[in-house]
């Protein structure tokens, strides 16, 4: 740990928040993503987990919350749940927590406790709350530098490439189940024996929202989807072993967009009906993706230069009939928000076809009859590939 080169590479803001506790009489310790990435890989990033202590003051709500009036100057302030002060700014955000305690209930959800506050307490004993050693390493921040707090071997358990809980309460939060596999697979490190018996038994009560919102911070959502797989996990909406398949990785040209994903899992002929229900997903989307990926795996097998014969000759042809169903379906579907990334996908998997969506259709169609008139402005398209 090098305090002044940390410093060097924090936001000029950290040291007018770091004057700002200590005339209040508190103290301020980062912890979490901002010290196992820099003790990782020196970097610095933008979102801060601070955990606010004092040995002078009691912790009460309206002292809180006057503390969140206060903040006001240096940015955007909200208050979230569990007592957390959000501050941002146009590059950075800060998150401000008091030390706390969490008592579980029997119950299998996200927020299944009761906190107890208290700005006095150790970070043994509060910090058992986090999820692993790695993520309960603290530099605690001064006007005279940096001090490194590590009360469960984080740093240990980082130079050995290793995640351990934090404690038992581990298991108490189905989402770390969640979590344990996305830092496994982002940080390329092992679980311990510890880790590994707690997951095993661990119940998968964790909800699809959750699961697409970790798949995304794993920064690779297929290879974090497919470890899933891989381990068992149980509450996934699709197990097909395709996912695995090469097939499906490069038709997945946007990893963090659900219907992407429904489109590759139709291309590849898994049904994407249960992704569609498990993640809350437009139906009427899902019907018109899944019939797009089979028109375009019809489109695929076409011969352009079929359709380049004269116009009469393939009028009536099927072949002119799936090019013109896929263009007027692509048209519609890149046009929307949601499913914007078929362009992107036929890029990569069509290319030739792609000439199609770039090139101005014929405008005067006035001599051809008029229920041709849309076959033969594709058919146009398809003599300029």
């Amino acid at each position: 740990m090098d305090p002044k080169d940390f410093l060097n590479k924090a936001p000029d803001l950290l040291f007018d928040l770091i004057s700002f506790f200590s005339k209040r009489n508190l103290e301020l310790t980062v912890v979490g993503g901002i010290p196992r990435d820099y003790l990782l890989e020196g970097i610095v990033g933008h979102d801060w987990d601070i955990e606010v202590s004092s040995s002078v003051h009691a912790f009460s709500v309206s002292f809180w919350k006057d503390l969140a009036k206060d903040l006001r100057p240096f940015g955007q302030v909200s208050n979230l749940a569990y007592q957390v002060i959000r501050l941002k700014t146009s590059d950075y955000e800060f998150e401000f927590s008091p030390p706390r305690i969490e008592t579980f209930s029997d119950d299998d959800h996200h927020k299944n406790f009761e906190a107890e506050y208290d700005l006095k307490l150790a970070p043994e004993l509060c910090w058992k709350r986090r999820d692993l050693t790695v993520n309960a390493i603290g530099f605690k921040l001064g006007m005279k530098g940096v001090e490194v707090i590590d009360p469960f071997e984080g740093l240990r358990m980082l130079r050995e490439k290793t995640l351990h809980p934090c404690s038992e309460q581990f298991v108490k939060d189905p989402v770390r189940y969640l979590r344990a596999h996305r830092f496994a697979l982002r940080l390329n490190f092992e679980f311990s024996d510890t880790l590994k018996k707690y997951l095993s038994s661990m119940p998968q009560g964790f909800s699809s929202f959750y699961l697409f919102s970790e798949m995304k911070k794993s920064r690779s959502p297929l290879k974090f989807y497919q470890r899933l797989l891989k381990e068992g996990c149980t509450k996934l909406p699709v197990s097909d072993e395709k996912i695995h398949s090469e097939a499906f990785e490069k038709s997945l040209v946007h990893p963090d967009n659900l219907y992407s994903w429904m489109m590759s899992l139709e291309l590849c002929e898994i049904d994407s009906q249960n992704f569609c229900d498990y993640f809350g997903l437009s139906k009427p989307l899902q019907k018109k993706l899944a019939s797009f990926a089979k028109v375009s795996k019809e489109l695929s097998k076409i011969d352009v230069d079929f359709l380049k014969q004269d116009f009469a000759q393939v009028q009536e042809s099927h072949e002119l009939y799936v090019a013109f169903s896929w263009y007027y379906a692509a048209q519609q579907l890149a046009s929307k928000g949601e499913t914007s990334f078929i362009n992107d996908f036929i890029k990569k998997l069509y290319p030739e076809w792609f000439y199609l969506l770039t090139f101005e259709p014929l405008k005067d169609v006035k001599h051809i009859e008029p229920t041709l008139r849309s076959r033969y402005i594709v058919w146009n398209l398809c003599q300029r590939i």
